[in-house]
């Protein structure tokens, strides 16, 4: 198979090579896909914004800024930004935080915050199990400290 059908084939469980990339941790090969010039960047995109994203796999600082960088956060979906809110708490990745702060809207960052996954947990607390402390005292300064956060969300 061509990469391209690679990237778009999906077994039972919905995955195609970015998901085999991200669980295999070959995060340089992901990056080589994601940047090929081979592949429409919308293709590339599409498989990022699937229901599941093989973006929530990925544990590596420098991988993830580069993906965030190279397509910008308003080239996903809310719920892959969602997906990539709670993958940055629970592994830390305190400059991927700041990047889509910074590149998204304050009150999205609040929205994915507060948002409850399926154990209903929010952000803050997914931080605070997985001992991000930084990723934890860098969520609830950008909360308590953001002026445009309302008092009742703080």
């Amino acid at each position: 198979m061509k990469i391209k059908e690679y990237l778009n084939h999906k077994n039972i469980r919905a995955k195609n090579l970015l998901h085999f990339c991200t669980e295999a941790k070959e995060f340089q090969l992901f990056n080589e896909i994601c940047s090929s010039s081979c592949l429409k960047k919308e293709d590339i995109i599409q498989s990022l914004n699937a229901e599941s994203s093989p973006l929530n796999q990925i544990t590596d600082d420098d991988c993830l800024i580069k993906i965030i960088e190279n397509f910008g956060p308003s080239s996903f979906t809310a719920e892959t930004q969602l997906q990539i809110t709670r993958t940055i708490c629970k592994h830390n990745l305190i400059k991927s935080l700041e990047l889509l702060q910074y590149k998204i809207s304050s009150a999205q960052i609040i929205e994915f915050i507060k948002s409850k996954n399926e154990k209903n947990q929010n952000a803050l607390m997914i931080a605070a199990k997985s001992t991000s402390d930084k990723i934890l005292m860098a969520l609830i300064t950008s909360t308590f400290l953001n002026p445009n956060c309302p008092k009742n969300e703080k």
